[in-house]
């Protein structure tokens, strides 16, 4: 068991104290199978067999922003994802989706870089397909050919045997369309309730702002994968199984 790592599990940077033990205790033969973080024992539902069986099973989670990332740095995984670090609104989500392989083999189109001086940098933007903006809004202070690097690297590790599809919206006619994907395992998180068999339920008054306000989807689940909040639903499930289970109820 590995102790420590980066203090902020979301960031750009790789978890270095993990990876710097992983590397060395590798060079002594030791089985990647049989490392692992020390905060994964935090998350709910956790039992040995779960993540021997979620770590061989070596998911290639296609998130819509930062929970993709959230959910791998949580989990100690290693990125078999190139939705890392980035953001894509949630139409142009359904598209790269509904089109996943000819998305994947497109090239990359720079785009120009965003304006958004509350970030305090600029980021780059990329499409691809025609139609599926990309919006590398961790990577502004690296650069479009840095992310491009590193969507190209991350492509290449792609596990198409177990894809599990990730995205967010405020639009019912988006949840319509995402609940029709061909994946045994998606789920789409939307702040009202629906019947639709992939929609999640993230109720706002569960995780309000803190003025009182209602905060935005992508927030509530960027927060739920880092257990902020009073959301029950069991990621383990989730992860291995395309189940939407909850582990207690109050």
């Amino acid at each position: 068991m590995v102790t420590g790592g980066s203090v902020d599990i979301n960031s750009v940077a790789p978890d270095v104290h993990f990876g710097d033990v992983l590397n060395e205790l590798k060079s002594l033969n030791v089985p990647e199978e049989k490392i692992f973080l020390d905060r994964v024992l935090a998350i709910p539902n956790f039992t040995f067999d779960k993540y021997r069986q979620l770590k061989a099973s070596r998911p290639t989670i296609f998130a819509a922003n930062c929970f993709g990332g959230v959910l791998y740095h949580r989990f100690g995984l290693k990125f078999l994802s190139p939705t890392i670090n980035m953001a894509i609104d949630d139409r142009s989500m359904v598209n790269f989706l509904g089109d996943l392989h000819k998305c994947i083999d497109s090239e990359l189109q720079f785009q120009g870089l965003s304006s958004k001086p509350q970030m305090g940098y600029n980021y780059p933007i990329f499409k691809i397909n025609g139609n599926v903006n990309l919006h590398m809004n961790h990577y502004g202070k690296y650069g479009a050919d840095f992310a491009k690097a590193k969507w190209n690297e991350r492509k290449a590790r792609i596990n198409w045997n177990n894809i599990v599809a990730f995205a967010c919206t405020e639009n019912p006619e988006i949840l319509e369309a995402f609940d029709k994907l061909p994946f045994a395992k998606k789920f789409c998180f939307v702040p009202f309730p629906s019947d639709k068999k992939s929609a999640v339920y993230l109720d706002p008054a569960l995780d309000p702002a803190p003025n009182g306000g209602k905060r935005p989807i992508g927030d509530l689940l960027n927060r739920f994968g880092l257990g902020y909040n009073k959301y029950n639903y069991d990621l383990w499930n989730m992860l291995l199984y395309g189940r939407k289970t909850t582990y207690y109820k109050e």
